[in-house]
């Protein structure tokens, strides 16, 4: 099999199917324009935003807003914001090459390892993964991520070696897991034929990661000097994300990202893709070369940020996996053309794409946390949001007085742009027993079951003003 496996032509049908992707993701970047930050977005704004302030004075974080990151996101970002204005609009606009850019990079990946017929499908799964398309509405880091990693991935299936060792650079420094994600296409590479490990191929593809392994090496010693840690942040700030876990805990962690995986829609895409093994197993079908290699391009990625999760406390969010999610769309999508009949065909393509799209409205209670990132069904919360914000003015209560949860406790100043405001109490610095008012909504994943409990108590807690019901609301408490 050639580097690129099918023989690489683009034909008229596929420049339209190409034209359309982008037309539509320009379209929907514009229209999510006054979107505010949202989640761990939020970090990003903090980020950029100081080093707007400082003048780009240091390349390094100061102590609470360093994260561990690399830095090259934060400083795009700021670096758009200094010539072009500090605002959503701009925000969203340096958005545009990283989402256009993925949909290109998966296109050209899609024409080198499908055959002709699983095309289109694969790239209606990539325009309809929740994950991917609640992202793509955000100021995300994790979209420059799924870029650079789809346009290394596209370079190194295609051989040119050159251009990956230059894109292997901006996959490592958009953000830290850029760096675990260099280490998969490490694995890749290694692994390219299978088990066959082939010593003199490894040796020869090995220069393409030299540049990548010191710079990054350089960043992390720069990084001790300034910051005094290399890994794991101090305690105080986010160093509880990074402590090592017991066994119940690690198991705990596996169960969440095997979760991941299924949520959100993508259950069907496993239901489908496990009958249609069953049937070809039962059929004694063979795989051929061609599907063994995609399995390999899902699985020796999803299984190195796995195993590198799971032994952490942090909390391991659905995005982390999107760039696994788009290369299980491949695998999905090759098992789709062993389906002979058209009309089938058609049907399965309809159920699974409303399959997806149903995960947007796959709601949990309360009392499970939900990665609200990461379904469209998030997108009320700002109205809402915005309105008891204007509650309160009007009936003039302190904001410090409220005592709230990530990601409200912000204020306005870094998720809309706007400010300096004066942000929302923290029921963290406050005390739970000291709250007078508590602001909540089910979006918020840091409220405890006891907390839950109490608020529904009319003996302790009188709800005073209620928004939105399903999927998102909005309430605020006074107590008695």
């Amino acid at each position: 099999m050639e580097p690129g496996g099918h023989k690489y032509k683009i034909t008229s049908e596929d420049g339209y199917r190409l034209a359309g992707m982008l037309l539509f993701y320009l379209g929907w970047v514009l229209y999510h324009w006054e979107k505010p930050f949202f989640w761990d977005t939020i970090l990003h704004a903090k980020a950029a935003s100081w080093y707007v302030e400082t003048h780009f004075e240091s390349l390094v974080l100061p102590q609470g807003l360093d994260a561990g990151h690399t830095p090259g996101f934060n400083l795009y970002l700021a670096a758009i914001w200094s010539l072009l204005g500090r605002n959503l609009l701009v925000s969203h606009l340096a958005m545009l090459p990283f989402v256009l850019g993925a949909a290109a990079s998966y296109f050209l990946l899609v024409n080198r390892v499908l055959p002709e017929k699983a095309r289109p499908f694969a790239l209606i799964l990539f325009l309809l993964e929740p994950a991917w398309l609640t992202q793509t509405t955000l100021i995300s880091a994790d979209l420059g991520l799924v870029c650079f990693f789809l346009l290394c991935l596209h370079l190194q299936v295609s051989g040119q070696r050159k251009w990956l060792a230059l894109a292997l650079i901006g996959l490592a420094f958009v953000t830290f897991r850029g760096i675990f994600a260099v280490g998969a296409l490490v694995l890749l590479d290694i692994f390219e034929n299978g088990a066959k490990i082939q010593v003199k191929e490894i040796l020869k593809k090995a220069p393409s990661y030299l540049p990548v392994a010191v710079l990054i090496s350089l960043w992390l010693i720069w990084h001790h000097q300034k910051a005094g840690w290399w890994l794991a942040p101090p305690a105080e700030t986010y160093g509880e994300h990074r402590q090592l876990l017991g066994l119940g805990g690690m198991l705990k962690n596996v169960a969440v990202i095997g979760w991941r995986f299924l949520d959100t829609g993508r259950a069907w895409l496993w239901l489908f893709l496990l009958t249609m093994l069953t049937l070809g197993i039962w059929r004694k079908w063979n795989p051929d070369p061609e599907f063994k290699r995609l399995v390999r391009l899902f699985i020796l990625p999803s299984l190195l940020l796995g195993l590198i999760f799971v032994p952490f406390s942090n909390p391991i969010g659905t995005r982390y996996f999107m760039g696994s999610f788009l290369l299980f769309g491949l695998l999905v999508a090759w098992i789709f053309t062993r389906i002979q009949s058209s009309k089938i065909r058609l049907v399965l393509m309809i159920g699974l794409g409303l399959g997806l799209l149903s995960g947007h409205f796959w709601i949990y209670p309360d009392s499970i946390s939900k990665n609200w990132d990461s379904t469209l069904a998030h997108t009320p919360y700002f109205n809402q949001r915005q309105n008891m914000a204007d509650f309160l003015a009007e009936n003039k209560v302190d904001p410090s007085q409220i005592c709230t949860d990530f990601p409200n406790i912000n204020g306005f100043q870094y998720t809309d742009l706007q400010g300096p405001d004066a942000p929302f109490g923290s029921k963290y610095e406050t005390g739970w027993t000291n709250c007078q008012f508590v602001w909540y909504s089910n979006i918020f994943n840091g409220f405890s079951d006891q907390e839950l409990e109490d608020l529904k108590n009319p003996n302790q807690w009188k709800l005073i003003r209620k928004m939105g019901s399903w999927p998102v609301r909005t309430e605020l408490y006074q107590k008695k």
